[in-house]
């Protein structure tokens, strides 16, 4: 069973991996339709594959976060009880 579910899940990751590259791909045509201008072209094409590339690789933000933050140490708590009042 949960072979299974692992299978389904790749597949489904497989899904939203497509269609996260049909949409940088809409997202240039749109700038080569709309602009005509190859800066902003290149500017949304670079967009597009930071995109692509973050989505295929959340291993390794997953990986770069754990690392930050386990260098940090835990905050410390201090209870401080104070005698009554005189």
């Amino acid at each position: 069973m949960t072979q299974w579910i692992l299978q389904e899940l790749g597949k489904v990751q497989a899904v939203v991996m497509a269609g996260i590259v049909a949409a940088a791909g809409g997202l240039i045509a749109h700038a080569w339709i709309k602009h005509r201008h190859i800066g902003r072209v290149i500017a949304a094409m670079i967009l597009a594959g930071v995109v692509v590339w973050g989505a295929g690789n959340v291993q390794w933000f997953r990986d770069k976060v754990g690392q930050e933050t386990g260098m940090i140490a835990p905050a410390s708590v201090i209870h401080h009880t104070s005698g009554p009042a005189t």
